[in-house]
């Protein structure tokens, strides 16, 4: 298992997650995030990577199933506009 913090991420997704902050006033600070991805044991398969993003002001804090890429984001952003971390 490996665990990457936001700046460990690639720059797409640092950038994506920061566009997303951006579109509702906030900055990528203001948020605590990694991404575990798991290794598959003997006999193959994918890569399973899961996301966690907390908010530091109130410690609100969602997983996400982060899939290939920046697919977490997408979900991330639905969060915001719910009102998931207020």
């Amino acid at each position: 298992m490996s665990t990457k913090t936001l700046a460990e991420l690639p720059r797409n997704e640092q950038d994506d997650f920061a566009a997303v902050c951006a579109e509702h006033g906030l900055e990528t600070v203001q948020f605590l995030v990694y991404v575990e991805e798991l290794y598959p044991v003997v006999g193959g398969g994918c890569i399973q990577r899961q996301a966690y993003v907390e908010r530091s002001s109130n410690q609100v804090a969602r997983t996400y199933p982060a899939g290939f890429g920046a697919s977490w984001i997408i979900a991330f952003s639905v969060d915001l506009v719910e009102g998931e971390f207020d």
